[in-house]
């Protein structure tokens, strides 16, 4: 009997060490990035970017500059989930003197649902692509006491007139005079 229940208690721990490294264990997911000049008919393989979730550190696999005119404007971004989701960059930010990154947004389950490109100047020790991966957040709330009304030319309702000081304090007036009666009834004898 304590051979089983030990055996158990063992087994139990085992499972449960387990399951706790499980969950703490990074996944890394890998996205490929793409560039789609407006005078190419189909996207260019831009970069492929493997990072962990949820930890968000990111690596760069490979990285092909796309050969653009200048003048010329290409689409940065992801394929999700059949659509074409990112941003358009100036051809100049794919030159020699600039150095580019990518900022992947990630959802809450760490897929990405975004795609942001900026650029910076090349410094001596720099020249490759960065990558940061930027995770969602809930943004600010606005909390209202009540809605504001507004008119068909979309100015706020007519303020309530300012009230009386008698509408204001009639009670404490009426109240006053009630006492005044009550208490002051004695004889004067």
């Amino acid at each position: 009997m304590r051979i089983t229940a030990a055996t158990s208690l063992l087994a139990a721990l085992l499972c449960t060490t387990s399951a706790l490294a499980a969950a703490t264990v990074d996944s890394i997911r890998t996205t490929d990035v793409f560039a789609w000049p407006l005078t190419a008919p189909a996207p260019l393989p831009f970069a492929k970017v493997s990072y962990s979730w949820p930890s968000l550190n990111a690596t760069v696999d490979s990285y092909t500059a796309p050969a653009v005119r200048s003048d010329e404007t290409v689409r940065v971004g992801v394929h999700r989930a059949d659509d074409w989701v990112g941003v358009a960059a100036s051809g100049a930010n794919f030159g020699a003197t600039k150095n580019p990154a990518l900022r992947l947004f990630v959802d809450s389950e760490g897929n990405v649902w975004h795609v942001g490109f900026s650029t910076a100047a090349v410094k001596a020790s720099e020249g490759s692509l960065a990558v940061e991966i930027v995770p969602l957040h809930q943004g600010p709330q606005v909390a209202f006491d009540k809605p504001i009304v507004v008119n068909q030319q979309g100015e706020p309702e007519a303020k309530e007139p300012e009230k009386s000081f008698l509408q204001k304090y009639w009670w404490a007036i009426g109240l006053f005079i009630l006492v005044q009666v009550v208490m002051g009834g004695g004889d004067s004898k």
